[in-house]
């Protein structure tokens, strides 16, 4: 069920609940940056957390390709956090919330979901942190290194990215907004289960940089797993396979 609901600033932002017959359990699966709800990676997560009987909320983020508000500006880390937060305040107002629930999230999505696990672990069950960037230091070098044309693009007036006939800007305010999230600094504060997946070529998400958190996280229930043949938007059918399979192993 679709729903569109307003955040502070009177801006809307859509929301999708996939209800489960069996109702157990409940799930937030946050996208990345120029993605939306409906991005394949994102269909995958969500598809295998309610096949194994989770209720699912997606939601697009703004100034993404999707159907929530835009106004045609570089969407930053904090902006996803705030949709985040504004849609799991919603969702506490309804009749299937349920504590604690489950938090996934790729790339630029797997960072927020992963703020919000440390800031609130009283509420979150589980956190499964897809391809996220873990600081503004690591991914800066990694877009230098990794993207470099891409990069250069980014910083020199962005460019316009259009999916489904739907458009946002990007200039490099996302990768410069990273620089207030250090994950590594807070590592230590998550407790919960989490599990880490990444595809092994990966520009901006890499296993190296990935086992440094891992290493650091406290939790006593940590997994990480990295997807042969995969790059960061899990594009094959293998690919999506693979990573179904390791959700699945994971939250069992």
């Amino acid at each position: 069920m679709k729903y569109f609901i307003n955040n502070a600033k009177e801006q809307q932002i859509c929301v999708n609940y996939e209800h489960n017959d069996k109702n157990s359990k409940l799930a937030f699966v946050c996208h990345g940056i120029a993605s939306n709800k409906s991005f394949s990676v994102i269909r995958v997560i969500a598809q295998t957390l309610y096949d194994n009987d989770y209720n699912v909320i997606t939601f697009d983020c703004r100034n993404c390709v999707g159907e929530s508000h835009s106004d045609m500006k570089c969407a930053v880390l904090s902006d996803f956090c705030e949709d985040l937060q504004t849609v799991i305040d919603w969702a506490k107002e309804q009749s299937f919330y349920k504590e604690k629930f489950l938090l996934a999230g790729h790339s630029y999505g797997g960072s927020t979901v992963l703020d919000y696990a440390i800031k609130n672990s009283d509420e979150v069950d589980k956190v499964l942190f897809v391809s996220g960037a873990i600081n503004g230091e690591m991914l800066n070098q990694l877009y230098i290194t990794n993207r470099t044309d891409f990069y250069h693009q980014l910083c020199n007036g962005g460019t316009t990215y259009t999916n489904n006939d739907k458009s946002c800007f990007l200039d490099d305010s996302f990768i410069k907004a990273s620089y207030d999230y250090d994950f590594l600094k807070l590592a230590d504060k998550i407790t919960m289960p989490i599990l880490q997946v990444m595809g092994d070529t990966n520009e901006t998400s890499t296993f190296e940089n990935n086992k440094k958190l891992h290493n650091i996280i406290k939790s006593e229930k940590k997994k990480i797993a990295q997807i042969k043949n995969c790059t960061h938007h899990y594009t094959s059918i293998e690919n999506e396979a693979d990573l179904a399979k390791d959700i699945k192993d994971f939250i069992l």
